[in-house]
């Protein structure tokens, strides 16, 4: 097959040829036994998503999220390199214990990185909540509070195009015909048809059968949504999956983000790419 994890524009350099496993999760043995008998690297959902990921991430803390995504898919994936022989250290205790493991010590460092990891993004959530109560007072105590107006939606859906024209951007901004175009929440000012002021916020894109430490790992990036006023869903109308992928966007916020039903209620479906529609009856899209 093509190099399904290979990502255009990213910087990267994978194998010319990867055989690529519509699995969530594959085991090392299962990788390994592959390999061998294909010939070629052999990739899951998790190993692709995750190296698109990589190639967006711009931020420390985005970057941070995808390092404890991939030590937690790591350190399931630990097996022992020798399992007919202990591979016991000594009895010094430096760097492992007595009658450690090599096994043992991967998952303790592993462990610890991921200590490390947990407490700094939970750090910087509460900082950010602490600067969204901080906004909120400030636009409670003003005359008339700011809406904000959160864009939701499959990866690629057209959202990040909306989201500038909507602010009336002078640029189309970070919108690419692209996967994951950006894994960074942007915000702009914008104004509604009435001349009243909005927020409008783009936070990163969904995707159908998203693995679940991925999902985990950047629920942070999602925290707009369920701070939002409104939800645009914007669909992807030229695309033959679009109820598919709205369902999945839908299914996500209600059952792994866990978005209130009011706020779920206050959802505005948005069709985006209809000039990509041909002659057809598109309507069973």
């Amino acid at each position: 097959s093509r190099n399904l994890a290979a990502d255009p524009g990213g910087g990267l350099e994978p194998p010319s040829c990867v055989a690529f496993l519509n699995l969530e999760c594959l085991s090392t043995a299962m990788e390994r036994r592959l390999a061998e008998g294909w010939g070629v690297p052999v990739v899951d959902r998790f190993s692709v998503i995750l190296r698109i990921f990589q190639a967006r991430a711009t931020t420390q803390t985005a970057g941070r999220q995808l390092e404890l995504a991939r030590l937690r898919y790591e350190r399931a994936r630990l097996v022992d390199p020798d399992a007919s022989h202990s591979q016991q250290r000594g009895a010094t205790g430096k760097l492992s214990g007595p009658g450690e493991t090599q096994l043992e010590r991967s998952r303790r460092v592993i462990d610890a990185r991921i200590g490390a990891l947990s407490r700094q993004l939970a750090a910087e959530a509460r900082a950010r909540a602490s600067r969204r109560r901080a906004r909120r007072g400030r636009d409670d105590g003003a005359a008339c509070r700011v809406p904000v107006v959160c864009l939701v939606g499959y990866t690629n859906a057209g959202k990040s195009a909306l989201h500038a024209r909507l602010a009336q951007a002078g640029d189309a901004g970070r919108a690419r015909d692209a996967p994951f175009a950006s894994l960074e929440t942007q915000r702009r000012a914008g104004r509604l048809s009435d001349g009243s002021e909005v927020v409008y916020v783009d936070p990163v894109g969904f995707v159908e059968s998203l693995p679940h430490g991925l999902v985990q790992s950047f629920a942070a990036t999602l925290e707009a949504a369920r701070e939002s006023d409104v939800l645009l869903l914007v669909v992807d109308c030229a695309s033959a999956r679009a109820v598919r992928q709205r369902d999945t966007v839908v299914s996500t916020l209600r059952n792994e983000l866990c978005l209130p039903e009011e706020l779920l209620a206050r959802t505005i479906e948005v069709h985006a790419k209809s000039d990509l529609l041909g002659g057809g009856d598109h309507r069973d899209r």
